[in-house]
């Protein structure tokens, strides 16, 4: 989507390098050593953690890449195949497609060392919230990306999440994503560290993350990977939270009719969000308020989901 000759860059230590880049490289690290360190509690076999993150990176960039390419809309046409490997030089990622490729690498490392699947699952689901800090808040450097609706209200004046774009005031919804992706670190890491059943801790991660990113998705308005109005990561992150809690079904032990209730929250918050988006935009109803119905909503299929999972131990 952006050529590198317009990436923004830093200087560090007397040598440019660039922005996003940077921060991208810093949650891979960041990553890296919370899997080391969650592989060596959950006593892993040798060798684990360098072989998970090897495959949730070389995955995850591969999904992500391929989703985006699909998924982008040039005059009506997906990207032509043979643009897919513009990945340097320009283009774009979806950061759904990462994590979906993320899980599907952690699949690939639990086959090639012979563990259960559920036990590296938690831990790239723990560990993946630490990359995600960091890209969100690389976001910062790309022109025009990850930013609100123009601001209706003066709540945020004088503080970090306000900014000024090219035509009007609005959110700096990046910094929101990367507050949210680490305090969603912390969740995960104290549900993991309880040493309870495997699976759990990314049941937990598909449930919180799902609803946040639905949200944090609603608030972004730089078209990116949307088709007309419908925006194709917020849909995504919406099917995370479906996953998460028919998983968290499937897992608990009895409780049948709260399993009815967490099932039948999905469809019913999936609707109502769909008609707070058209409020949001074609009514005048003040937008603090609705994104507050908006949060209590998404979020009932998530904490029953937990109430589930809990079950599950």
């Amino acid at each position: 989507m952006f050529m590198y000759e317009e990436a923004e860059t830093l200087t560090i230590f007397g040598i440019q390098v660039y922005a996003f880049g940077s921060f991208a490289a810093l949650g891979a690290l960041a990553m890296l050593t919370a899997v080391c360190f969650l592989s060596c509690r959950k006593k892993c076999r040798k060798g684990t953690a360098p072989l998970l993150m090897l495959m949730c990176m070389i995955f995850g960039a591969i999904v992500s890449r391929i989703v985006y390419c699909l998924l982008t809309q040039r005059l009506g046409q997906t990207v032509p195949l043979k643009y897919w490997a513009a990945a340097v030089t320009g283009g774009g990622w979806s950061m759904m497609g990462l994590i979906g490729g993320m899980f599907a690498g952690t699949r690939i490392a639990a086959g090639l060392t012979g563990q259960k699947y559920s036990k590296l699952a938690d831990i790239t689901a723990c560990a993946l919230p630490l990359f995600i800090a960091f890209e969100r808040f690389g976001e910062k450097y790309i022109e025009g990306f990850d930013t609100s609706r123009p601001l209706t209200v003066s709540l945020f004046d004088n503080t970090f999440l306000y900014m000024e774009s090219e035509y009007d005031p609005c959110l700096a919804t990046f910094y929101l994503a990367a507050i949210a992706a680490a305090v969603l670190f912390v969740i995960l890491l104290a549900d993991l560290l309880r040493k309870e059943r495997d699976g759990n801790t990314a049941i937990l991660f598909l449930l919180l993350f799902g609803a946040g990113a639905t949200i944090l998705e609603s608030l972004r308005y730089d078209r990116f990977l949307s088709i007309t109005f419908v925006n194709l990561e917020q849909i995504m992150a919406m099917l995370c939270l479906w996953t998460g809690v028919i998983l968290a079904c499937r897992r608990a032990k009895g409780r049948k009719g709260l399993k009815r209730a967490a099932i039948a929250s999905l469809p019913a918050a999936t609707a109502i969000g769909v008609g707070l988006e058209f409020a949001i935009d074609r009514t005048r109803i003040s937008h603090l308020l609705i994104y507050a119905v908006f949060i209590v909503v998404i979020f009932i299929p998530a904490v029953l989901g937990m109430m589930l999972e809990k079950k599950t131990k």
